[in-house]
């Protein structure tokens, strides 16, 4: 599948300086941003000067665009792997803001009530050590990053 994603950029796309952040691996292996990533987030950031202007846009949502086209309005990019710096394209899914009856089901089954498609990623535990020592408690942690709260203990424990 991931193959038939590649096939569809095009060379010129594929020179793009932006994947040039971006770690490629295996077609089901997380695309890692190596860029800048959004602290309050957690989610890859590309900055560019538009007009003099500095622009920030979400690292997953300009592979997506990239890769598939522009994203209509009313609707954002998730991650089905869940890693916030995820670029694969066939990790990416297209997504009303607003669910209607037609895309809860996949807000269900892909973003919040589905069980983790992976382990933590580097990236997430570091993340939960910086939230832990911010004050945030175990059992939140746990719930935003949709794993146990012993997940939770286990990696703060491998941290020390």
């Amino acid at each position: 599948m991931l193959k038939a994603l590649i096939d569809i950029m095009s060379d010129k796309v594929k020179r793009t300086p932006f994947w040039k952040n971006v770690v490629i691996g295996k077609d089901d292996d997380c695309w890692n941003w190596v860029g800048d990533i959004e602290i309050l987030t957690g989610f890859g950031v590309s900055t560019k000067l538009v007009s003099g202007s500095e622009v920030v846009r979400k690292a997953h949502r300009i592979a997506y665009i990239l890769t598939f086209g522009t994203v209509p309005a009313g609707h954002v990019i998730r991650h089905k792997c869940r890693n916030q710096i995820c670029c694969n394209p066939a990790h990416l899914i297209r997504m009303r803001t607003h669910p209607d009856e037609e895309d809860e089901y996949l807000v269900s089954a892909y973003y919040y009530n589905s069980k983790r498609a992976s382990k933590l990623s580097d990236f997430e535990k570091r993340r939960i050590v910086t939230l832990k020592g911010e004050g945030f408690r175990v059992k939140d942690i746990a719930s935003h990053f949709k794993v146990s709260t012993s997940t939770v203990s286990r990696v703060l424990k491998g941290a020390r």
